[in-house]
């Protein structure tokens, strides 16, 4: 009777801890309590409007507490019988876990806690949790130490050959996120200027991608090499490698990765006054931005076509661009862009006002063309010069 008036009346927390003493799992109620004093303390010491204060206590959770005791209890009898593997076990088991319910700090915790196990720590689980590591930290922005974990894990997942759970070589796991790592470091490389920084970065990168035969993840490497060569101002250089890139985007039916290196190859022949070429590749890349519902992209694209039609003199081409890119834009609901076509078809439509009417505009004799002028500037707009392209 007390018993059923005890758990009546306890908390969560009570009554988790009561059973984890009762088994005489002194090490794992230890752990418990460090975290749950982990949790209050994170909560204390959050940021105004951080996540973290509208979290509910992990003390108050009954079923993730549930998890961590079963679990953390299994850990510690395998680890009094010497068992480390089935320690191992238990630790990845809740990394998962927690990384399922997104609280990523309890996640990382037990990752660790598996990949630095003295006994276990270079065993396949013991990999597994490390490049668990280096995708939390890659979640959380932090390149360089999420470079160093997926490193860590290469190695040891060359030297044990270990299948993944999906039955593929764990290498492949850990080049795949290494190769995407490099790309990362690159990118802010590029934007730092460190050409030789972001050159050393995307060759290891190109190494370990092609090493494992990733296409998709080598043709991200590609596209970076080859904006960097465009950085450097070698243009053709830079479209042969776009071309391979294209190849592989292709090969894996990537439609982003080919509307990107579409604009990328597009830039380097306009750098080198092909115009023509360029509406040309721009046109391809547009009509897989239609094909495939890429509505932000397919208003860039069609933006960029009517300010080359504008420098060619072809005002009005360029104004029909502009509709098509400012209709696109309306459908992603991004004001900014949308402005920025209702900015440059404006722009577009005042220099075909001036255009047309500058022989009048520069004969003053004539007051009925003044008179006339004023009038137009009152009454005409956009529906008046473009009717058809007006919904």
């Amino acid at each position: 009777m007390f018993d059923f008036y005890f758990r009546l009346e306890s908390s969560p927390k009570q009554l988790v801890c009561v059973e984890m003493l009762k088994e005489c799992n002194y090490k794992s109620f230890e752990e418990l309590i460090t975290l749950l004093r982990l949790d209050r303390d994170q909560r204390k010491n959050a940021r105004p409007f951080s996540t973290r204060l509208k979290d509910t206590p992990l003390e108050e959770q009954r079923e993730k507490l549930e998890t961590m005791a079963f679990y953390l209890s299994r850990a510690e009898k395998a680890e009094r019988e010497g068992l480390w593997k089935p320690s191992c076990e238990e630790r990845l088991h809740l990394g998962h876990y927690f990384f399922s319910q997104k609280d990523l700090w309890l996640s990382f915790y037990f990752y660790q806690s598996c990949a630095n196990n003295e006994r276990g720590g270079r065993s396949k689980l013991a990999t597994e949790a490390r490049l668990r590591m280096a995708e939390i930290y890659l979640q959380q922005g932090d390149l360089e130490e999420s470079r160093l974990q997926a490193e860590k894990s290469l190695k040891q997942a060359e030297e044990g050959g270990w299948l993944d759970s999906d039955g593929r070589p764990m290498k492949l796991w850990a080049c795949t996120h290494l190769g995407r790592i490099y790309c990362l470091l690159a990118d802010a490389s590029l934007a730092a200027a460190n050409y030789n920084t972001a050159k050393r970065l995307l060759d290891r990168g190109f190494k370990v991608v092609t090493d494992v035969k990733d296409k998709l993840a080598e043709a991200e490497v590609l596209f970076r090499q080859g904006l960097l060569l465009q950085r450097l101002g070698d243009h053709p250089a830079a479209r042969q490698v776009f071309s391979r890139c294209m190849k592989n985007f292709n090969m894996m039916q990537d439609t982003e990765g080919q509307v990107k290196t579409y604009k990328a190859t597009a830039k380097s022949l306009e750098s080198e006054g092909n115009i023509e070429e360029t509406l040309e590749i721009l046109e391809k890349a547009a009509d897989i931005c239609r094909s495939n519902g890429l509505q932000g992209e397919l208003a860039d694209i069609c933006l960029t076509q009517g300010t080359l039609y504008s420098k060619m003199d072809q005002l009005t081409k360029g104004v029909e661009f502009f509709h098509q890119g400012y209709k696109a834009a309306v459908n992603t609901g991004d004001k900014p862009l949308v402005q920025k076509a209702k900015d440059l078809i404006g722009q577009a439509c005042a220099n075909i006002y001036m255009k047309k009417n500058s022989a009048e505009l520069q004969s003053p004799s004539s007051q009925a063309s003044v008179t006339r002028l004023v009038k137009s500037k009152e009454t005409r707009g956009f529906k008046d010069l473009f009717p058809d392209l007006v919904d």
